[in-house]
């Protein structure tokens, strides 16, 4: 069984396993920008051995900045990212920030 630290900050939910995935619940309403993107990746730096994993449930209606996603995408140890939807209604969405 994984080791959970959790961390609450005022837009999420962060959880840092100690099998290097982080485990992000966005709050509702939240427009996730790039600075938002920095805390969350130091925070994920800090706590993993080099390498992670990203796994968003979004189980709320948020929406992310180009400028948050290009921050994701060029993160130097970010080397997977996945969406987890509790309703197919959100899976357009998800493939559109995909694209």
């Amino acid at each position: 069984m994984a080791t959970v630290k959790e961390y609450i900050l005022d837009y999420c939910t962060v959880q840092c396993r100690d099998d290097n995935i982080v485990l992000l619940e966005i709050n509702d309403g939240i427009d996730v920008n790039a600075a938002m993107v920095a805390e969350l990746t130091q925070l994920a730096d800090d706590n993993m051995d080099g390498h992670f994993g990203l796994l968003s449930h979004r189980i709320n209606s948020y929406s992310l900045s180009f400028e948050a996603m290009k921050a994701l995408a060029y993160h130097k140890n970010l080397v997977a990212v996945a969406i987890v939807t509790p309703s197919a209604k959100s899976r357009p969405l998800v493939e559109a920030q995909n694209a």
